[in-house]
């Protein structure tokens, strides 16, 4: 599969770094690939980096990976991709205030529905948000897998974001709909306070134990 990542820092590379274990072709979009840190990127395994617009020509799904702040611009970088319409968009971000005290939203609508606005010809799921990078690299070295929820409207979008979170290790358990998201993005802020507050550091994850 061609999957195309929108934003090449910590959760992107993790990201990256699993899935062409995976034998997914991976490309990076980016503001400016001429950078040298990205050429030591592709360097280290098989992928390409290109700008935002035309990293998606072919990509069969997307992932964004980018801080909160840069989510409008790269909206308006890939409303002019007429290829786009109907693909799917992960969504890995999380609308955090710059001190990680909160989420910062101006209204009842999660930091997903406001992505899905802002990505109205993409079918948006929410998913790859609520761990920390180093987790989603190394997610089959848990003894047991890693929750990893979803949350979206359109049924197919998951089943396919499913399919892939599955193969690089994660228990990927669907949420509901979109707008499940805002409960997805307070799960990450709990993650974050447990790891960086409460002191149990950065190799911890969720996971669902049945019976």
């Amino acid at each position: 599969m061609n999957i195309t990542i929108i934003g090449a820092g910590n959760v992107g590379k993790a990201l990256a770094q699993r899935l062409d274990t995976k034998k997914h072709k991976v490309t990076f979009g980016v503001k400016d690939p001429t950078k040298d840190e990205y050429i030591e990127l592709t360097a280290s395994f098989d992928s390409e980096v290109k700008t935002t617009a035309l990293s998606t020509s072919d990509a069969d799904l997307i992932i964004l990976a980018v801080p909160w702040s840069a989510v409008v611009q790269v909206s308006k970088e890939l409303q002019k991709q007429p290829q786009l319409k109907n693909k799917v968009l992960i969504d890995a971000t999380n609308p955090l205030k710059p001190d990680l005290s909160g989420l910062n939203l101006e209204s009842d609508k999660s930091g997903g529905e406001i992505v899905q606005d802002l990505f109205p010809q993409l079918n948006v799921v929410k998913a790859f948000n609520t761990t920390g990078a180093e987790n989603m690299q190394h997610a089959g070295d848990f003894g047991a897998k890693p929750l990893m929820l979803l949350a979206g409207n359109d049924d197919d979008s998951k089943s396919l974001v499913k399919e892939v979170t599955e193969q690089i290790g994660f228990d990927a358990v669907d949420a509901g709909g979109l707008e499940k998201s805002l409960l997805l993005e307070y799960l990450a802020l709990n993650w974050i306070s447990l790891a960086y507050t409460a002191g149990l550091g950065t190799q911890f994850a969720f996971s669902v134990v049945r019976r």
